[in-house]
């Protein structure tokens, strides 16, 4: 299931751990796991609207806050995480 939905080889996700942290200590974040995914799923971008509200508070808000990555991560990340195993299985 997990490799389904990061398919990246070690050497891509090596890229972007080090994307990730760079990140996090450029916006004076805490080292969390919501924090990471929040900038790993940027930087693999598969999720085009995350992209787009990253970048619309990157212009408004420097460093962005802990808060902002908290809303941004509930609402790109969990809310999909949580809509996608509620579907029923499929069959077939």
């Amino acid at each position: 299931m997990i490799s389904k939905s990061y398919p990246e080889s070690v050497q891509e996700s090596e890229k972007y751990l080090r994307m990730a942290l760079q990140n996090i200590s450029k916006n004076s974040l805490p080292y969390n796991p919501i924090a990471y995914a929040l900038w790993y799923e940027y930087f693999i971008g598969r999720i085009d609207l995350l992209n787009s509200d990253i970048e619309l508070v990157s212009e408004s808000e420097k460093p962005i806050s802990n808060t902002t990555v908290e809303k941004l991560f509930r609402k790109h990340i969990a809310d999909r995480q949580f809509h996608r195993s509620a579907e029923p299985p499929r069959t077939g």
